[in-house]
């Protein structure tokens, strides 16, 4: 039997350059005895990561909104946008990250949320990434990086 699958709220706070481009992402997780798991990796919201067990509370609708994180799942999360696409891109892109081992999902076709499972290196994939961003590849943003 599959597990039940829950919408969990991200409200967001756009910075002074109108970033992130929406003010609510929705996350699926997977509801335990002590919070909601998060069952996908964020593309927007901050301070979480693909693992982590979360709080929520109910809403006025009867949605469930993010309250706070109970315990992490040992995940960090980056985001990258392509600027120089290859013509194979993003497919290429994705595949190069998912042989590194990471769990990606592309948005907009541009914008990359990246997974780092506990049982990677960490920092292997942090220099990848930051050769990525230095080469002119890609910009880079960290959601959440385990051990913060």
């Amino acid at each position: 039997m599959a597990e039940e699958l829950a919408k969990v709220f991200f409200y967001l706070e756009k910075d002074k350059d109108g970033y992130p481009p929406v003010g609510v992402e929705s996350l699926w997780a997977i509801p335990r005895d002590d919070g909601f798991e998060l069952d996908n990796i964020p593309f927007y919201a901050r301070g979480v990561a693909l693992g982590d067990v979360v709080s929520v509370e109910k809403a006025a609708d009867g949605g469930l909104e993010f309250n706070g994180v109970v315990r992490r799942g040992g995940h960090s999360c980056y985001r990258i946008w392509l600027l120089k696409k290859r013509p194979d891109d993003p497919q290429f892109t994705f595949e190069e990250l998912k042989g590194l081992g990471l769990r990606v999902e592309i948005d907009l076709n541009k914008l990359m949320a990246i997974d780092v499972p506990p049982n990677l290196p960490l920092a292997s994939v942090e220099d990848f990434l930051v050769k990525g961003k230095e080469s002119g590849r890609w910009e880079l943003e960290d959601g959440y990086c385990a051990g913060e």
